[in-house]
């Protein structure tokens, strides 16, 4: 009985297009990933084709196949990978703690309870939080507060503003707030 391993070939072609389309992202100036998330269904047709061309090539009915877990996970684990510049939106936690040295996009965060941000006063960026008490704006950064709602029933806007503010950091339902200048 012979074993056959599939997707090990799939692994390293795809390596190498990966490196091929970073190395035309440096000479062009255009993204990899843009590029690899519109060409990653060819990693599964890729895949098949390894499958049908080991199970062709093994004519003997006794040969098993075994799938090469690591590769297919390596190589699904490459086209799952979150680009720098794409939008992000992050859910849900405790705590986080950012240190942002460059934003190009637009990003949201849901539902975290305290926020800490680190961020480079070079940054073309807004930052936009709402929350219960002015207290829980805190940090080095010079924010500015806004009271929304009535007497009774107020909460605060606290906004930062780098550069042009292009892109936007948008915190929302947290409890604290804290942003560093570095």
């Amino acid at each position: 009985m012979k074993n056959k391993r599939v997707g090990t070939i799939s692994m390293a072609i795809i390596l190498i297009a990966m490196g091929v389309l970073m190395f035309i992202s440096q000479i062009n100036e255009v993204s990899a990933i843009d590029m690899a998330f519109k060409l990653w269904p060819l990693t599964l047709v890729l895949l098949g084709i390894e499958i049908l061309w080991a199970k062709y090539k093994s004519s003997d009915e006794e040969t098993v196949i075994k799938y090469d877990v690591f590769s297919v996970f390596i190589v699904s684990d490459i086209n799952l990978t979150l680009p720098s510049n794409k939008k992000v939106e992050i859910k849900g936690g405790n705590e986080l703690d950012l240190v942002m040295d460059s934003l190009s996009n637009n990003w949201i965060v849901d539902g975290v309870s305290r926020v800490k941000l680190r961020l480079n006063k070079d940054l073309d960026m807004m930052v936009s939080t709402i929350l219960s008490q002015e207290d829980n704006l805190g940090g080095n950064a010079n924010w500015t507060d806004t009271q929304l709602g009535t007497e009774e029933d107020h909460k605060h806007k606290g906004e930062l503003v780098y550069g042009q503010g292009s892109n936007k950091l948008n915190i929302l339902d947290a409890y604290e707030v804290i942003a560093d200048e570095i």
